[in-house]
């Protein structure tokens, strides 16, 4: 199970999709709110999400699946691990956190949702969309970063809006990790700003059995930026 991320629909996974659907069934859900997915206003949580995810991998019949998500998508995965323990194979974390947002976060995320009410979502996400790849990307790869804005640029502004509120009410979900009886995945970008590489390994140490990979040419993107390494990274832990 793939979830991807904020501002984002199960499109950002279609390289990872392609590469692992010969070995693999994967499920890459559109969030409430993104994609082809309608819009759920009376979601209180990031674990009513994790409940719907649930419901899918139920209609499925999966008794244990492996669940990896990126950035907002990871936040939900520990919600859901949080919820249903006993049905996670393994978790996979592709730029993301088990810390709740700092004071400072929080401040700039009511920061963006007022902009997003007074200038819409498409001026919004041409304005953030850029700040979410690595400095390579950026100089080698300028049109990944433009098609990026173009596949999202449309995107729901009251779906970002409930997005960042489920982000910044989100608990503190490192007890997740510390307590995990299940293979651990933490992939960070060396060129991440939203989740700084320092940061970012200090997860590696809660976890009892935890693959840690960098990815040295990406930002925050890393399926996009390096898709092949993310398909052999994927598959390392899949088989681990």
């Amino acid at each position: 199970m793939l979830l991807h991320g904020f501002g984002e629909d199960h499109k950002v996974f279609d390289d990872l999709i392609v590469g692992l659907s010969s070995e693999y069934l994967v499920i890459a859900p559109d969030i409430p709110g993104s994609g082809n997915s309608e819009y759920q206003p009376q979601l209180k949580s990031l674990t009513d999400i994790a409940e719907i995810i649930n419901s899918i991998a139920e209609h499925e019949c999966l008794d244990k699946i492996t669940v990896i998500g990126h950035s907002m998508g990871g936040y939900i995965a520990l919600a859901y691990a949080e919820k249903y323990p006993e049905k996670i194979e393994k978790l996979g974390l592709f730029h993301s956190t088990a810390l709740p947002d700092s004071e400072e976060k929080i401040q700039g995320r009511e920061k963006s949702i007022q902009f997003i009410e007074k200038s819409g979502s498409e001026r919004f996400l041409k304005e953030m969309i850029p700040g979410l790849f690595g400095k390579e990307t950026a100089e080698n790869n300028p049109e990944l970063i433009q098609q990026t804005f173009e596949r999202y640029k449309t995107f729901n502004p009251e779906a970002l809006i409930q997005y960042y509120r489920l982000m910044m009410a989100r608990p503190d979900r490192t007890d997740v990790l510390k307590h995990a009886k299940f293979p651990f995945l933490l992939i960070l970008g060396e060129q991440d700003s939203l989740i700084p590489l320092e940061k970012g390994l200090e997860l590696a140490k809660l976890a009892a059995f935890t693959q840690v990979e960098i990815f040295t040419q990406s930002g925050h993107m890393g399926m996009l930026e390096e898709p092949e390494k993310a398909i052999r990274v994927v598959k390392e832990f899949l088989q681990y």
